[in-house]
């Protein structure tokens, strides 16, 4: 998803966890781990394009080129098994929550908005096939990004 609709998610979700919680700790940890979760495409980039980060290119690049390798380390389904033992851990403190919903909006979301394979977003399936970009995309994403990648050389 584009950065303006996870902020826009973020703050919608973060309306809620001040509606339920009363608390601005809870609030503001929803309203940024729904937003900066995004931080992990960061490795994914300095790895395919090397160190020199173009911000606009940066965001160009994760909605239409091809990544031969994603890692993406913080999106991952099963660090929310994780997290919601930590949860029980700590007593469900509302900051604590309030992190985890907005790190599970921003995955719910990414899930069914962004063109990806079925378990691209299990980390267990990305270290199986390699972070291969390939896998993560699907076989007929993949396809559809590399022809309009060989489209954008051509011209």
């Amino acid at each position: 998803m584009k950065l303006a609709y996870h902020i826009a998610l973020s703050a919608a979700t973060s309306a809620l966890v001040w509606a339920v919680f009363r608390s601005v700790s809870a609030t503001a940890a929803c309203f940024l781990t729904g937003v900066f979760l995004d931080l992990d495409h960061v490795i994914d980039y300095v790895v395919n394009y090397g160190w020199r980060i173009r911000i606009r290119h940066l965001f160009r690049a994760f909605e239409y080129e091809t990544f031969e390798n994603l890692f993406l380390f913080l999106h991952s389904w099963e660090f929310v098994a994780v997290y919601l033992v930590f949860l029980w851990l700590i007593n469900w403190k509302p900051v604590a929550i309030g992190a985890v919903v907005g790190i599970l909006t921003h995955l719910l979301f990414d899930h069914f908005f962004n063109a990806h394979s079925a378990f691209g977003y299990f980390l267990s399936y990305r270290i199986r096939h390699g972070f291969s970009g390939k896998h993560f995309y699907g076989a007929r994403e993949y396809r559809k990004r590399l022809k309009r990648k060989k489209k954008s050389i051509k011209t």
